[in-house]
């Protein structure tokens, strides 16, 4: 399961509940940092994670300004403070749903190679 947020309204409540699940979550909020679009992934920690997500977003064009990396057991709430190449925030809905999507692809693709791998 899936979800995409923008913005803080009921971010606090789903947060709790996708990392006491074997729930993936995505936020995106342009709220939180006057500077930054803040992108927080919440999902069940994978070998490579870490370093697939940073790739990802450095492939959709963005710089990261700061990463908070926090792994409690199997569940990760990987944090980045990213900026567009001219220095702003990601806008749009459009965009952001792009940068989720591109996200959640990422981490299957992580299953699908441990997947492969396995048999």
């Amino acid at each position: 399961m899936r979800v995409f947020l923008i913005g803080a309204g009921q971010v606090g409540s789903t947060i709790v509940e996708a990392l006491h699940h074997d729930h993936e979550l995505t936020v995106m909020d342009n709220e939180a940092s006057r500077l930054y679009t803040v992108v927080a992934v919440y999902t069940r920690d994978r070998p490579h994670l870490l370093h697939a997500l940073a790739r990802t977003l450095h492939e959709a064009g963005l710089s990261i300004a700061l990463a908070k990396v926090n792994t409690e057991g199997q569940r990760v709430a990987d944090v980045f403070y990213v900026q567009t190449a001219t220095g702003g925030k990601v806008s749009g809905r459009g965009e952001l749903g792009a940068l989720s999507r591109a996200l959640h692809e990422t981490i299957r693709g992580l299953d699908d190679a441990a997947s492969g791998a396995a048999a």
